[in-house]
């Protein structure tokens, strides 16, 4: 079977969407979209490449932040305070990532 993966909107049938985790299913019916259109997190749907648009599974991506200690070791962290000039701490103290749910 072929699939198609799209931004989710509208035309996308989902009230029969259910993967077995009560959690999922409620986060892709109830706050998936409004999610997508605050900018929160991008929700991409696969459905099947012909027929209905009906959902068959999903996944979402986002914007956080992890700090940076937690990830490097100290002599990096060093490397790096001298490298930013301390311009701001915020940035010497975190990275951005993108979580993919």
């Amino acid at each position: 079977m072929k699939w198609h993966f799209v931004k989710l909107d509208n035309s996308i049938q989902k009230a029969q969407f259910d993967c077995g985790i009560p959690q999922l299913n409620d986060y892709l019916k109830k706050y998936a979209l409004q999610n997508d259109k605050k900018g929160v997190a991008k929700v991409i749907i696969a459905i099947p490449a012909q027929g209905e648009r009906v959902v068959a599974g999903y996944y979402t991506v986002s914007m956080s932040l992890i700090e940076r200690e937690s990830i490097v070791g100290k002599s990096i962290v060093k490397y790096r305070q001298t490298e930013f000039h301390f311009r701001n701490s915020f940035h010497f103290h975190f990275e951005r990532l993108i979580l993919l749910g």
